[in-house]
């Protein structure tokens, strides 16, 4: 097992509805969002794309703000090439915990990511989730005009 979820098919025969904040079951979430393949030095983090507004985000373990000693799980908004928006809010999901007990959540999180998010306690976080629009790609965030797509060759 790689720890990787394959993202849920699509059923072409219904069309998917956009999940509301009062819809927030674990399987809605599970089918507006797609946990991305992880890369090999992301091992203990987590890539989250809204599939509605293909808003990224990064679950990672972090130190807690408030028990240096202890971690947590940090949630992060990225740019649409996976770089973490350091201008953006962050997520800390508490409380504190070890840095053993956090790699274990990573892992749960990584398996059913709906069942994790559909908790009452997270339901802000997955209104920011749901809700977040993009972050500007480096290009934009530098002031730079946005390169027009490619021609498509037939």
């Amino acid at each position: 097992m790689t720890g990787q979820i394959a993202p849920k098919p699509p059923n072409s025969a219904q069309p998917r509805q956009r999940v509301t904040a009062r819809q927030l079951t674990a399987e809605a979430l599970l089918d507006a969002l797609e946990v991305l393949p992880s890369r090999a030095e992301s091992k203990f983090g987590i890539n989250l794309k809204v599939r509605d507004s293909g808003t990224q985000f990064r679950f990672t373990p972090a130190r807690d703000p408030n028990q240096p000693r202890l971690w947590c799980v940090s949630v992060r908004r990225c740019s649409p090439g996976g770089m973490l928006d350091s201008a953006g809010p962050v997520w800390i999901d508490r409380p504190g915990r070890s840095r053993t007990d956090v790699a274990e959540i990573i892992e749960t999180i990584r398996i059913d990511i709906g069942a994790w998010l559909a908790t009452p306690l997270r339901r802000d976080l997955c209104r920011w989730l749901l809700t977040a629009t993009p972050a500007p790609t480096a290009a934009i965030a530098a002031g730079l005009p946005a390169r027009p797509a490619p021609p498509r060759s037939s």
